[in-house]
């Protein structure tokens, strides 16, 4: 069972901010954080709300057992749609959003918004997510988790520890995909990693531990995997993350306003919106045609190194998520201003309104991709394949029905509906091209 625990009582009304922190493997939202497990006071997020009574301190608990004998584990995915829906029906999101997060939390995390960001879906919580804080995530996945899956078996361990091996190639496009939402979304991140030996390993490594995203602070931390989320209020830890916090408060202070009050920036924020939206879908078209041909060309009698060739092309594909985030930021742009329209000219309306509708109905037909733009049902299907390719020469019959799928995506970008969007956007330049000559 999986809850949120709010960890002061009350809250104020117009707090600040929601800080939420959320624990690994093996612990629960209060033991998780404490320096003395003897006393309750030392929990992190506890003297925490103490220190910040205008914000809302929330730990998020769930079950994360090493083992699977006590009771069912929810996969990672599930629990995050399952979390995701928490966070909401304790509108959570309605402010600013921060993140602390341990170890499987902040990949946990990842997975929420992950979850959220898909087509179709109100963008809430992702759009409230302002920082977060990772300690000793394994972004990569960890040894150790690889070492005990060998050991004990899938079907002892939890699903949750399963998940978390070394090099998995949901993790890997799951960081990549992180990378483009925090470019995207402008969301600030700041990583500790463990310098010390639990039970004599380093849980997670320094190369693991860091999340590979420019700008970001990514400090080694005099601590091991179990303490490093266990600060006093005077360490390093702690200082950092109360910076952080302060940080990502005053960047989200008050209300976004419009930078174009004239008609003149307007224009040009909504022309390059069309612009950036019509040549996406054609960069998304042109790079679907290049992964179908992959596909046909691989021969099931292709030795070991033309095999990684096609897992490779095949993975790097499907980390080429940017069109579609492309084009999920260019429709908000022209959402925006369809709910604003005595300042958008006239001449523009219709166009817009076309547009908008033709890049919504497009999402519409990707939103039963997990992947976005990649012929898979979900992420741990094509990681199924390809380690099906890197393993052994597959089947002729799973790759076609791979390769269909790739022609049935390809197809929802018809010639004429990439043909029609063109000519759309070719209407609203000459419009602002006559307009502004006029002028």
């Amino acid at each position: 069972m999986s809850r949120i625990v709010q960890m002061h009582e009350g809250g104020l009304p117009q707090r600040r901010g929601d800080i939420v922190f959320i624990h690994g493997v093996g612990s629960d939202y209060d033991n998780a954080w404490r320096y003395d497990r003897h006393d309750q006071a030392s929990s992190w997020p506890r003297w925490f709300s103490g220190s910040h009574p205008d914000l809302g301190v929330w730990s998020i608990d769930y079950e994360a057992d090493i083992f699977d004998w006590k009771r069912f584990s929810m996969p990672g995915d599930e629990r995050a749609i399952n979390l995701l829906a928490q966070l909401k029906a304790n509108k959570l999101g309605a402010r600013p959003l921060i993140f602390v997060a341990h170890s499987m939390g902040g990949l946990l995390v990842k997975r929420i918004l992950f979850e959220e960001w898909q087509p179709g879906n109100e963008s809430i919580v992702t759009g409230a997510t302002k920082g977060i804080v990772f300690l000793a995530t394994p972004h990569k996945g960890s040894s150790v988790a690889s070492v005990a899956q060998g050991f004990f078996g899938s079907r002892l361990l939890g699903k949750n520890v399963g998940e978390l091996k070394l090099d998995e190639p949901a993790l890997t496009i799951l960081n990549v995909w992180f990378r483009k939402l925090v470019a995207y979304r402008g969301i600030k991140v700041l990583a500790f990693s463990e310098n010390q030996r639990f039970r004599r390993v380093i849980v997670v490594p320094r190369s693991s531990a860091n999340p590979e995203i420019a700008g970001v602070d990514f400090i080694p931390v005099d601590a091991n995997h179990t303490t490093i989320c266990k600060p006093d209020k005077g360490g390093l830890v702690a200082t950092r993350v109360h910076d952080f916090v302060e940080a990502c408060l005053r960047l989200a202070k008050g209300p976004n306003r419009r930078p174009d009050g004239d008609r003149h920036l307007l224009d040009a924020k909504i022309k390059h919106a069309a612009d950036q939206l019509v040549s996406a879908f054609l960069n998304l078209d042109d790079e679907m045609l290049q992964h179908l041909r992959t596909l046909n060309d691989f021969k099931a009698g292709w030795s070991k190194m033309q095999r990684n060739s096609v897992a490779n092309a095949v993975e790097t594909f499907s980390y080429r998520h940017q069109w579609i985030d492309t084009i999920h930021k260019s429709m908000h742009t022209l959402r925006e201003a369809l709910e604003v329209q005595k300042e958008v000219h006239p001449d523009d309306l219709d166009v817009i309104e076309s547009l908008y509708k033709s890049g919504l109905a497009l999402l519409g037909d990707l939103n039963g991709y997990e992947c976005k733009a990649t012929p898979f049902p979900s992420i741990q299907a094509m990681s199924e394949f390809i380690r099906i390719i890197r393993s052994r020469a597959p089947a002729a019959a799973e790759i076609q029905r791979v390769v269909k799928r790739a022609e049935d995506l390809q197809m929802l970008l018809s010639p004429a509906l990439l043909q029609d969007l063109r000519d759309r956007l070719d209407v609203l330049t000459e419009n602002h091209r006559r307009r502004y000559a006029e002028a």
